[in-house]
């Protein structure tokens, strides 16, 4: 291995010496290309002095000396990097390279070894890069599902814990309550009984007391009076061919105020809430005026009169319905002036569609209630459903009465949705 070395050193010096005119001409001619050549010996090679003269015999010289030293440094390069002759070994075989040593390293030419410290940096640096490549990115929160909307008395107490709706004090408090009746019971029982009252609350103002029978007792009978007409001393201001009376706004107001005080006596029972109080009376005089303005509207288009009156006797009986548990809308009904047969048709007609308006509302509080539940949609189905259950009943004054006698099958058919309704709402949903 040696011998090849020495004889590979000795075609070099030939080689070079051969060329050495031709290069030392080509360096002096080209700047560049010496400063290559400075570039490319060893550090500790001596430069040759050119020539004052510039004469051929010194450039020749001077390129045998560089060739003689580079023949040397690879000679000394080759033996220091050749291990012994191993017999096992081919003649022609390469030793093994360092690991350590980067592969484009030249012999003779030195190569900075990196500190411990930066040693340790890099390591840390690739350690790392692989982690933050790998790494993926932050998942996103699941969305959580939609909540089913849940229906039955489970779901009605859930509302009732999470705060949504308010419990109803009121049939805990109740009379009935305290002869043994379970509270769910109570409004239904509330309700038989109130309509028995309505329908014998002459007698049971005589029976019961006789300060009512002497203060109210004649005026209540007049005003439940079969045929009562419309009051024409009234006055009335036109807005729009609309028949404004202010008496009778005002007994709408009256009539609504009394119907709230009930839903509200439902919901918290003795311990009423200024705040609760004003907010749920708020609510019951905006959907009594909305109803009115569909009176008035049909009224418009169809050339007739109808006439709100508040019934004191129904205010009584709603405030006592409210007492034992479930609240009726007994304040009131309309009065109407007929000249023909089928003016007196339409008015009936208007009752029964305002009775389905009232159904179909409290329908849209409860399903609004179900999806997005909220006390005033609590307050809102138990207002029109009791308002519905009130009208259809068939007792004098109430436009039950008269969708009966107008037609029994319509009033039939009324009724048992006006019932099922009632339970279902209140009760079931």
């Amino acid at each position: 291995m040696v011998t090849m070395r020495v004889l590979q050193s000795l075609g070099v010096i030939l080689v070079l010496v051969g060329l050495a005119p031709a290069a030392a001409a080509q360096t002096k001619a080209d700047p560049d290309l010496a400063q290559l050549a400075d570039s490319i010996l060893p550090q500790d090679t001596p430069k040759a002095k050119p020539a004052a003269s510039g004469g051929r015999a010194g450039a020749a010289a001077a390129s045998a000396r560089a060739a003689r030293a580079a023949a040397a440094n690879a000679a000394d390069a080759g033996a220091a990097a050749s291990p012994a002759t191993d017999a096992s070994v081919a003649p022609d075989a390469s030793p093994p390279a360092d690991a350590s040593a980067p592969e484009d390293a030249s012999p003779g030419v030195a190569v900075a070894t990196p500190s411990a410290a930066d040693a340790a940096a890099l390591d840390a640096s690739l350690a790392a890069a692989p982690a933050a490549s790998s790494a993926a990115p932050p998942a996103e929160p699941p969305t959580k599902p939609p909540a089913p909307i849940a229906i039955g008395p489970a779901a009605r107490k859930a509302r009732i814990d999470s705060g949504e709706n308010l419990p109803l004090a009121g049939p805990a408090e109740s009379p009935i309550a305290k002869l043994g009746v379970p509270p769910e019971a109570v409004p239904i029982a509330a309700t038989t009984v109130t309509v028995g009252a309505m329908a014998l609350w002459p007698f049971l103002l005589k029976t019961l007391t006789g300060l009512l029978k002497s203060v109210f007792g004649s005026f209540l009978k007049t005003r439940a009076k079969k045929g009562q007409k419309i009051d024409k001393t009234q006055k009335a201001i036109h807005v729009m061919g609309f028949v404004v009376r202010p008496a009778e706004l005002a007994a709408l107001l009256f009539g609504a105020l009394i119907y709230g005080l009930g839903v509200c006596y439902a919901f918290q029972g003795r311990n009423l809430k200024p705040s609760f109080l004003v907010s749920q009376e708020a609510l019951v005089v905006v959907i009594y005026y909305s109803r009115s303005a569909v009176r008035f509207a049909y009224e418009r288009a169809f050339k007739i009169t109808t006439q709100y009156k508040f019934w004191p006797g129904g205010g009584l009986l709603c405030l006592a319905s409210a007492y034992l548990g479930n609240t009726l809308g007994t304040v009131g009904y309309e009065l109407e002036e007929t000249t023909a047969p089928e003016d007196a048709d339409r008015i009936v007609k208007m009752k029964a569609w305002l009775l389905v308006i009232s159904l179909g509302l409290a329908f849209a509080f409860a399903a609004a209630n179900i999806v997005a539940p909220a006390k005033i949609f609590q307050s809102g189905r138990i207002m029109m459903s009791g308002m519905a259950l009130a009208e259809i009943l068939p007792i004098t004054p109430m436009p039950g009465a008269k969708i009966l006698k107008w037609s029994p099958g319509v009033w039939g058919l009324l009724c048992i949705g006006v019932a099922v309704s009632f339970i279902l709402l209140n009760f079931i949903l």
